[in-house]
């Protein structure tokens, strides 16, 4: 009879120590798994905030680019505009130039 009561101490105590020790791993991997959960998520941030980073500095560079072409081409325009405009006026300098040195050159006795 005390041989039984000892036995079916073990066993219990067993029992006990395999209760604890399953509820310790269960414990250690729900550890293990909030902590991939969690590097996960602070990777997926990191992602996130580097492509958000990579796509407004591609949106700087396409509008920097945008920019300068409308720029140029509203130049090359203006350019364009001032061309004939100076082409007249070297002209006409040109011209009274050339009437006033030959004015000159017919009233000099020398020539």
């Amino acid at each position: 009879w005390k041989g039984r009561r000892v036995h079916r101490m073990l066993v219990q105590r067993r029992e006990v120590e395999r209760e604890y020790q399953s509820m310790m791993i269960l414990r250690v991997q729900c550890a293990w798994r909030c902590r991939v959960a969690r590097d996960a998520l602070i990777r997926a941030v990191e992602i996130a905030e580097e492509e958000a980073y990579l796509r407004n500095l591609c949106a700087v560079q396409l509008q920097t680019a945008a920019r300068g072409f409308v720029a140029r081409r509203h130049a090359q325009h203006r350019r364009a505009a001032v061309l004939p405009l100076q082409a007249l006026a070297r002209g006409w300098h040109g011209r009274r130039r050339a009437r006033r040195r030959l004015e000159v050159l017919s009233q000099d006795p020398l020539y």
